[in-house]
Protein backbone atom coordinates (compact mmCIF):
# COMPACT_ATOMS: atom_id res chain seq x y z
CA UNK A 1 0.00 0.00 0.00
CA UNK A 2 1.15 3.49 -0.69
CA UNK A 3 0.05 6.71 0.92
CA UNK A 4 -2.58 7.19 3.60
CA UNK A 5 -5.14 4.50 4.22
CA UNK A 6 -8.63 4.31 5.63
CA UNK A 7 -10.18 1.40 7.55
CA UNK A 8 -13.15 0.43 5.40
CA UNK A 9 -16.04 -2.01 5.29
CA UNK A 10 -18.99 -2.64 3.01
CA UNK A 11 -22.21 -2.95 4.92
CA UNK A 12 -25.90 -2.38 5.33
CA UNK A 13 -26.65 0.83 7.19
CA UNK A 14 -30.13 1.04 8.71
CA UNK A 15 -32.49 3.92 8.10
CA UNK A 16 -33.89 5.78 11.11
CA UNK A 17 -36.89 3.47 11.59
CA UNK A 18 -34.77 0.29 11.54
CA UNK A 19 -32.17 1.91 13.79
CA UNK A 20 -34.91 2.83 16.29
CA UNK A 21 -36.22 -0.76 16.22
CA UNK A 22 -32.69 -2.09 16.83
CA UNK A 23 -32.23 0.28 19.78
CA UNK A 24 -35.59 -0.86 21.16
CA UNK A 25 -34.37 -4.45 20.87
CA UNK A 26 -31.11 -3.55 22.65
CA UNK A 27 -33.12 -2.16 25.56
CA UNK A 28 -34.75 -5.55 26.10
CA UNK A 29 -31.40 -7.21 26.89
CA UNK A 30 -29.99 -7.58 30.40
CA UNK A 31 -26.57 -5.89 30.50
CA UNK A 32 -24.67 -7.08 33.61
CA UNK A 33 -21.51 -5.55 32.21
CA UNK A 34 -20.47 -4.05 28.94
CA UNK A 35 -22.36 -1.41 27.06
CA UNK A 36 -24.69 -1.48 24.12
CA UNK A 37 -23.31 0.10 20.97
CA UNK A 38 -24.49 3.59 20.18
CA UNK A 39 -27.33 3.78 17.69
CA UNK A 40 -25.19 5.35 14.96
CA UNK A 41 -22.83 2.34 15.01
CA UNK A 42 -25.51 -0.30 14.39
CA UNK A 43 -25.09 -1.97 10.98
CA UNK A 44 -24.66 -5.32 9.24
CA UNK A 45 -21.17 -5.87 7.81
CA UNK A 46 -21.06 -7.56 4.43
CA UNK A 47 -17.27 -7.36 3.98
CA UNK A 48 -14.67 -5.93 6.35
CA UNK A 49 -11.81 -4.62 4.21
CA UNK A 50 -9.32 -3.23 6.73
CA UNK A 51 -6.83 -0.58 5.70
CA UNK A 52 -7.28 0.48 2.06
CA UNK A 53 -5.11 3.07 0.28
CA UNK A 54 -6.65 5.92 -1.73
CA UNK A 55 -5.86 4.42 -5.15
CA UNK A 56 -7.49 1.10 -4.32
CA UNK A 57 -10.41 2.89 -2.62
CA UNK A 58 -11.25 4.78 -5.81
CA UNK A 59 -11.01 1.58 -7.85
CA UNK A 60 -13.31 -0.06 -5.30
CA UNK A 61 -15.83 2.77 -5.50
CA UNK A 62 -16.01 2.32 -9.28
CA UNK A 63 -16.35 -1.47 -8.98
CA UNK A 64 -19.14 -1.21 -6.40
CA UNK A 65 -21.08 1.29 -8.54
CA UNK A 66 -22.05 -1.55 -10.89
CA UNK A 67 -23.78 -3.66 -8.21
CA UNK A 68 -27.58 -3.44 -8.25
CA UNK A 69 -29.75 -4.33 -5.28
CA UNK A 70 -33.27 -5.57 -5.87
CA UNK A 71 -35.01 -4.60 -2.60
CA UNK A 72 -35.65 -7.45 -0.18
CA UNK A 73 -37.01 -7.87 3.34
CA UNK A 74 -34.49 -8.92 5.95
CA UNK A 75 -36.03 -10.12 9.21
CA UNK A 76 -33.76 -9.85 12.25
CA UNK A 77 -35.21 -12.26 14.74
CA UNK A 78 -32.59 -14.26 16.65
CA UNK A 79 -30.68 -12.70 19.56
CA UNK A 80 -27.45 -14.45 20.50
CA UNK A 81 -24.47 -14.00 22.81
CA UNK A 82 -21.21 -15.07 21.22
CA UNK A 83 -17.94 -15.89 22.96
CA UNK A 84 -16.10 -12.84 24.18
CA UNK A 85 -19.37 -11.22 25.18
CA UNK A 86 -20.53 -10.10 21.74
CA UNK A 87 -24.29 -9.58 21.71
CA UNK A 88 -25.84 -9.90 18.26
CA UNK A 89 -29.14 -10.02 16.46
CA UNK A 90 -29.17 -12.44 13.53
CA UNK A 91 -31.48 -12.35 10.52
CA UNK A 92 -33.50 -15.21 9.13
CA UNK A 93 -31.73 -16.88 6.23
CA UNK A 94 -32.29 -14.97 3.02
CA UNK A 95 -30.88 -15.94 -0.35
CA UNK A 96 -30.81 -12.31 -1.56
CA UNK A 97 -28.50 -11.35 1.31
CA UNK A 98 -26.10 -14.20 0.53
CA UNK A 99 -26.27 -13.37 -3.17
CA UNK A 100 -25.38 -9.73 -2.47
CA UNK A 101 -22.48 -10.85 -0.27
CA UNK A 102 -21.17 -13.10 -3.08
CA UNK A 103 -21.55 -10.45 -5.80
CA UNK A 104 -19.67 -7.95 -3.67
CA UNK A 105 -16.88 -10.49 -3.08
CA UNK A 106 -16.45 -10.74 -6.85
CA UNK A 107 -16.11 -6.95 -7.09
CA UNK A 108 -13.51 -6.94 -4.30
CA UNK A 109 -11.42 -9.47 -6.21
CA UNK A 110 -11.55 -7.31 -9.35
CA UNK A 111 -9.72 -4.52 -7.50
CA UNK A 112 -7.29 -6.85 -5.76
CA UNK A 113 -8.93 -7.03 -2.34
CA UNK A 114 -9.14 -10.58 -1.02
CA UNK A 115 -12.49 -11.21 0.69
CA UNK A 116 -12.39 -12.92 4.07
CA UNK A 117 -12.32 -16.70 3.90
CA UNK A 118 -14.36 -16.92 7.10
CA UNK A 119 -17.92 -18.12 6.46
CA UNK A 120 -20.42 -15.27 6.16
CA UNK A 121 -22.46 -15.14 9.37
CA UNK A 122 -24.76 -12.11 9.00
CA UNK A 123 -25.61 -10.23 12.18
CA UNK A 124 -25.98 -6.80 13.74
CA UNK A 125 -23.64 -6.38 16.71
CA UNK A 126 -25.58 -4.85 19.61
CA UNK A 127 -22.79 -4.80 22.24
CA UNK A 128 -19.21 -5.88 22.87
CA UNK A 129 -17.48 -6.91 26.08
CA UNK A 130 -20.75 -8.02 27.63
CA UNK A 131 -19.96 -11.60 28.73
CA UNK A 132 -22.83 -11.78 31.24
CA UNK A 133 -25.49 -10.21 29.05
CA UNK A 134 -28.74 -12.08 28.56
CA UNK A 135 -30.93 -11.81 25.49
CA UNK A 136 -34.61 -11.06 25.89
CA UNK A 137 -36.99 -13.97 26.35
CA UNK A 138 -39.19 -12.49 23.65
CA UNK A 139 -38.89 -9.50 21.39
CA UNK A 140 -40.56 -8.44 18.17
CA UNK A 141 -38.61 -9.13 15.00
CA UNK A 142 -36.97 -6.17 13.28
CA UNK A 143 -37.95 -5.98 9.60
CA UNK A 144 -35.46 -4.19 7.38
CA UNK A 145 -36.16 -3.42 3.73
CA UNK A 146 -32.72 -3.59 2.15
CA UNK A 147 -32.43 -1.51 -1.01
CA UNK A 148 -28.78 -0.46 -0.92
CA UNK A 149 -25.39 -0.97 0.72
CA UNK A 150 -22.63 1.42 1.69
CA UNK A 151 -18.88 1.83 1.65
CA UNK A 152 -18.07 2.96 5.19
CA UNK A 153 -14.98 4.46 6.81
CA UNK A 154 -14.49 3.14 10.34
CA UNK A 155 -12.86 6.17 11.95
CA UNK A 156 -10.81 5.26 15.01
CA UNK A 157 -9.80 8.73 16.12
CA UNK A 158 -11.91 10.34 18.80
CA UNK A 159 -14.79 10.65 18.39
CA UNK A 160 -14.87 7.08 17.06
CA UNK A 161 -17.56 6.83 14.40
CA UNK A 162 -18.63 5.40 11.07
CA UNK A 163 -18.72 7.68 8.06
CA UNK A 164 -20.68 6.55 5.02
CA UNK A 165 -18.51 7.42 2.03
CA UNK A 166 -20.96 6.31 -0.62
CA UNK A 167 -24.21 4.34 -1.01
CA UNK A 168 -24.80 1.93 -3.87
CA UNK A 169 -27.48 -0.23 -5.37
CA UNK A 170 -30.64 1.83 -5.12
CA UNK A 171 -32.07 3.28 -8.28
Amino acid sequence: MSGPTRRLFVGLMPDDAVRDALVSHQRRWYWAAGRALLADRLHLTLHFLGEVDATREWALRNALAGVDVAPFELVLRTPDLWSGGIAVLRPNEHSALHDLHARLAERLLVVGIEPSRVAFNPHVTLARNAPNAAPPEAAPAVTWTVADFALVWSRKEVPVRYEVLERYGSG
